[in-house]
């Protein structure tokens, strides 16, 4: 349920928050395009995210309470990692091209 409010808040915030996403506004991919979003899953999947972060990207840890509407927090979020208490995602910027890191913001962005 909580994927489905988020879905319908994100499609009306979208429009306006890909314009304040701080990386080269030229390099991000249509983040509603579905052949994006499936790269996106593939990346997930293959880099194990699902392991902390659900099957399909709607649980685990810390997840439910991030602002995933928000595409520019959560590109940054995998890029350079986030901490919490004891907890660590580690940074994906070593690992993915920024093209992956969007593929996969568009995965847990539920933005269609």
């Amino acid at each position: 349920m909580t994927r489905t409010v988020v879905t319908s808040i994100g499609a009306v915030v979208f429009v306006g928050l890909v314009g304040a996403v701080s990386a080269d506004d030229s390099k991000i991919p249509d983040l509603k395009d579905p052949k994006v979003i499936s790269a996106g899953r593939n990346v997930y999947l293959k880099k194990h995210c699902s392991h902390c972060h659900g099957a399909n990207g709607d649980g685990g840890v810390n997840l439910t309470k991030r602002d995933l509407t928000d595409p520019s927090y959560v590109f940054q979020a995998i890029a350079d990692g986030r901490e919490r208490s004891s907890i660590r995602m580690p940074a994906a910027r070593d690992m993915l091209s920024d093209e992956e890191i969007w593929q996969t913001t568009a995965y847990a962005c539920p933005l269609v």
